[in-house]
């Protein structure tokens, strides 16, 4: 069993008192672990604000086939097992509607919007989680982006926003990785150029410059001409920046 699975299972009570007492022994001496439970309680917490969804009044029964592709076991997810479990609550939800209304000799015509239903749910719980003070949650959070299409504009939007505001740099480095697969958006290339003279720790410009390099951006040449010109330039960022121009040019 995972650290993280043992502290979920610490919070659902399912430990026995042996196991529980384990647990205890192993918060008590650090305080990374106690900062990761209290990140996992702030997420348990999250579940609970999510509003019930609204299934169309129209439902077809499509219903039938989209069961069948969500039980597929080549479709995996990367969302945690407790998230999953808020996702399943959705799903209980919306077939119990349908069979009230089945029982009431309404014929579903449309259960498109049921999927929208829960991906806004999951999207809301992500941009709940970005706020969180827990560096770790927010990391969760970020992870999470990649249940979303690369064209999710309020993910995208979001990520930016802590790309550039976050104060923590695993943050902003994990959010850099994120955002790769949004690359497509003129948005996104836009904060990569930028943040090449607005982030002033070295990790991170040493990361943006090498997703800039695997976009191919070639928009970037100039800004790290700029930046090779700086006096202050340490060693590992020039290095990677004139690497950068040997492939960019």
């Amino acid at each position: 069993m995972s650290t993280e699975e043992q502290l979920i299972n610490y919070l659902e009570e399912t430990l026995s008192a042996t196991e529980r007492a384990q647990v205890e022994a192993q918060l008590a001496q650090s305080p990374a672990l106690r900062q990761e439970l209290d990140g996992l309680r702030e997420m348990y917490g999250l579940i609970d604000q999510l509003p019930a969804p609204e299934p169309s009044a129209e439902m077809s029964a499509r219903f039938y086939q989209l069961l069948e592709q969500e039980q597929r076991p080549t479709i995996q997810r990367r969302l945690p097992g407790w998230l999953w479990q808020a996702a399943a609550g959705v799903a209980i939800l919306l077939l119990g509607f349908w069979l009230g209304q089945r029982s009431n000799g309404t014929s579903i015509s449309d259960l498109a919007s049921t999927q929208e239903t829960i991906m806004e749910n999951q999207r809301l719980m992500m941009l709940q989680m970005l706020e969180q003070e827990s560096a770790s949650a927010r990391i969760k959070a970020v992870g999470y982006s990649h249940d979303f299409q690369p064209t999710d504009q309020k993910v995208i939007a979001a990520l930016l926003d802590i790309l550039q505001y976050d104060p923590n740099l695993n943050v902003r480095i994990h959010t850099a990785e994120a955002l790769y697969r949004f690359g497509d958006h003129p948005d996104v290339r836009k904060a990569f150029l930028r943040g090449l003279s607005t982030q002033d720790d070295p990790e991170m410009k040493i990361k943006i410059i090498d997703i800039l390099i695997a976009w191919k951006e070639t928009r970037a040449v100039d800004e790290l001409l700029k930046l090779l010109e700086q006096d202050d330039l340490i060693d590992e960022v020039q290095s990677r920046a004139e690497k950068g121009l040997e492939v960019l040019l």
